[in-house]
């Protein structure tokens, strides 16, 4: 990689977005159309997921990130994994499983959403 494609990565807003149901569920299904048209010149986006379902939603949710992450249920793991992206935009997708009610109380970005 050339010194040009790391300044320009460095000046991506860094978005994350978080969620066990990035499948055919709803939530992967209003996801995905939002991850897909992020336009790249300006964000990087990076999915963190539990994965619970893979199935073709899953998939096209994976090739529509810069990065997808396959999350531990482990909280202290999951929390690293997040904290190491250095996102500057963190959405979580869903509330509904105890680990990413436990991370959104976390300040893993700058700016967090759900």
């Amino acid at each position: 990689r050339g010194l040009d494609e790391e300044e320009e990565e460095e000046e991506l807003i860094r978005v994350g977005i978080v969620s066990q149901y990035f499948c055919s569920h709803p939530v992967g299904r209003l996801s995905l159309p939002l991850i897909a048209s992020l336009p790249r010149d300006k964000f990087h986006v990076t999915v963190f997921s539990f994965p619970t379902i893979v199935d073709s939603w899953a998939e096209a949710i994976s090739w529509s990130a810069d990065h997808y992450i396959r999350l531990p249920s482990s909280f202290p793991l999951a929390s690293s994994r997040i904290e190491r992206a250095n996102l500057d935009v963190l959405l979580y997708a869903d509330h509904s499983d105890a680990v990413s009610c436990l991370l959104s109380y976390q300040r893993l970005a700058p700016v967090q959403a759900a």
